[in-house]
């Protein structure tokens, strides 16, 4: 199942969650890595690592939908993965929030 972020302006950095349901007793081992497709989009791993595990979000291309993913290791020795989508808006969009 792919979540979605939903809509982000042009020049915000705000923090998502993934969250992985880990097993009763599992936990995360190592730091997550993540990726954005496309790779103008940078995703930061907020430390110390939990989950759900929470990524600071920034840049982007406006009116560009990305594919945002974060992999882990557990301590149960899984790799879990998630697989979001943030759809950065056109420029200006905190101008339409704030006038409206």
């Amino acid at each position: 199942m792919i979540a979605s972020f939903g809509i982000q302006a042009p020049g915000d950095r705000l923090d998502y969650a993934f969250d992985f349901s880990l097993r009763p007793g599992e936990a995360l081992s190592g730091t997550p890595v993540t990726a954005a497709a496309p790779s103008d989009l940078t995703v930061a791993v907020v430390q110390p690592v939990a989950d759900p595990v929470v990524v600071w979000i920034e840049g982007g291309t406006p009116d560009t939908v990305y594919r945002v993913t974060c992999e882990a290791a557990t301590s149960q020795g899984r790799t879990v993965r998630g697989l979001a989508t943030l759809y950065v808006g056109p420029a200006g969009l905190d101008d339409l929030l704030l006038a409206g």
